[in-house]
């Protein structure tokens, strides 16, 4: 082999291994491309994808939460007997109206009369133990004075004076509890309201705990819903909201929010709200279903983007922007955090601005650095 062959050779197998050396990645400088760039750069090559994009707007959402809420009366109580006894008068009836204090009931009150006076007699014969117990103390403190008396019958005095004041003090207890037990013969109204039912009849024996009648009072009344925990979300105390009644014919009215459960109902899963009416509508019954129209309230703005435009992909939510840089349309993605939504809308807390443009249609087929073509026809 002449001089001139052997160099070339030389020189073509020097080439041949440098090309080796760079596709097997032996050699750092001339490495292969990571996985990435490699699908960046084959994004670039690949043909243009098209798409339909929307702009990302700062607005407030606009809307109603519409959810299910039944009516309960602002007080309801069972009311029981407290003490036995057999129902000598029933002083209403299902319907009526009284107010706080009027008596539902009465008792025979003969023994529990009985019971007071012999307990009022009891504590006039203490007081008259302890007037006497006292006199004998205090003279015993004078023959004391004069060494005429010994110590133990001194301590003798003291004894039975102590002993008299605690029977005293004693009787003034059993007394005070005869007359309560007499006043609790009288079954009261414990607040304003309407008779809903009345469960004892006269001549009927009672045992304390049985019940008597039902009062409900309806100068407000109570209406309690449930909703999700991103409508909670959206709602504040006192915040006002309509409610319809198809069984009163459709009628409206307004209430304000007194609550938001933080704890989820075990059930359902919903957070509770109730709300106050101030000027119920007469017609309303417990257990009546209203609709409930909250309005979401603005809070703070952020741009907002078409539901449609939000991908959910390895547990992340994203989203495609198209950008257009040196005459060439790409979407890029985004990693975003999304806020409150009506719907239709979603409000997006991080990964974008206002003013650019989404992917809404065609993003399914993207990649990161698509070439995309806007079809401004359709958008």
């Amino acid at each position: 082999m002449s001089g001139w062959t052997r160099t070339r050779a030389i020189a073509l197998g020097a080439s041949v291994g440098l090309l080796t050396a760079g596709c097997d990645g032996s050699d750092p400088a001339v490495a292969a491309p990571t996985r990435a760039a490699a699908t960046a750069t084959a994004a670039r090559r690949a043909p243009a994808i098209r798409v339909r994009v929307a702009t990302a707007e700062v607005m407030p959402l606009q809307g109603t939460i519409t959810v299910p809420g039944v009516v309960h009366p602002f007080q309801k109580a069972s009311i029981a007997a407290k003490m036995p006894g057999r129902v000598a008068e029933r002083l209403v009836e299902p319907g009526d109206v009284v107010v706080k204090g009027a008596p539902l009931l009465r008792l025979d009150e003969t023994d529990l009369r009985l019971a007071t006076e012999e307990a009022r007699i009891a504590l006039r014969l203490a007081e008259v133990d302890v007037a006497d117990a006292k006199r004998e103390l205090d003279r015993g403190l004078r023959l004391s004075k004069e060494n005429t008396i010994s110590k133990s019958e001194m301590d003798g005095r003291r004894t039975t004076y102590e002993r008299a004041s605690a029977s005293q003090a004693h009787a003034v207890v059993a007394r005070a509890k005869a007359k309560q037990a007499l006043a609790d013969a009288t079954v009261k109204a414990p607040f304003d309201g309407s008779v809903e039912e009345v469960d004892a009849d006269v001549g009927e024996y009672l045992q304390p705990g049985a019940l008597v009648a039902t009062l409900c009072d309806f100068s407000k009344a109570r209406v309690r819903a449930g909703v999700t925990a991103t409508e909670a979300s959206q709602l504040v105390p006192d915040q006002s909201a309509n409610i319809g009644f198809d069984t009163l014919g459709g009628a409206q009215v307004t209430a304000a929010i007194r609550s938001i459960a933080r704890i989820p109902d075990e059930g359902s899963g919903t957070y509770a709200i109730e709300l106050w009416l101030a000027e119920p509508d007469p017609r309303l019954r417990e257990g009546m279903i209203g609709e409930v129209h909250l309005e979401r309230t603005p809070g703070e703005q952020h741009p907002v983007v078409p539901r449609s435009a939000i991908l959910r992909r390895a547990g992340r939510m994203t989203l495609f922007v198209v950008d257009e840089t040196n005459g060439e349309t790409r979407a890029e993605e985004r990693l975003i955090r999304s806020g409150r939504n009506d719907g239709e809308l979603v409000e997006i807390l991080d990964g974008i601005h206002a003013g650019e443009k989404v992917v809404i249609d065609g993003h399914f087929a993207l990649g990161n650095g698509a070439l995309v073509f806007v079809d401004e026809d359709r958008n």
